[in-house]
Order: C-alpha cells, then sequence, then structure tokens
C-alpha cells in the first residue's frame, strides 16, 4: 500500500513507497494519477518528479491531473523483528 495519505513532516509533499526492482525504484500508485512511475535507484530515496501523465481516467471519464510537486520516495516498511 502506498503512502500517499501521508505527508513529510515540514511539508505537503505525500510520501510514496518504492521498491527496488533491478537498477529501479518502482513505486505503489501514484496519489496524483494512479499509475506507478519507475524511477534510477542511483538516486536513492527521497523527493522526486512524478511522471505523471497530463490526464487520467476516472471511471467512464476523464479528467486533468492535478498540479503537483512530485512526492518523496519511501522504502517500504520493514515487519517488526526483522
Amino acid at each position: 500500500m502506498g503512502a500517499a495519505n501521508v505527508t513529510g513532516p515540514t511539508s505537503r509533499v505525500p510520501l510514496l513507497v518504492a521498491r527496488e526492482v533491478g537498477l529501479s525504484l518502482v513505486t505503489d500508485p501514484c496519489p496524483f494519477c494512479g499509475q506507478r512511475h519507475w524511477h534510477g535507484a542511483a538516486g536513492g530515496y527521497g523527493h522526486r518528479v512524478a511522471h505523471c501523465p497530463d490526464r487520467r481516467k476516472v471511471g467512464r471519464r476523464w479528467e486533468d491531473v492535478p498540479d503537483h510537486n512530485g512526492y518523496i520516495l519511501v522504502p517500504p516498511a520493514r515487519p517488526q523483528g526483522v
């Protein structure tokens, strides 16, 4: 589950869980467009610009993706005791 409803402590930029896949970080569904995005893992976790399309499909209609300041990539939570 993405952490789209959680924001950083000093900002309104959402946190988004991303997993390492090869040399990339793949996000949970984006809080802005609902798609997964691929980012280079070399940059590590932290603030990134979302690669959102201009429009998203909601049911049978299309709507504009809102303007935003990207998100902060965070690693998946580790199970307790690991």
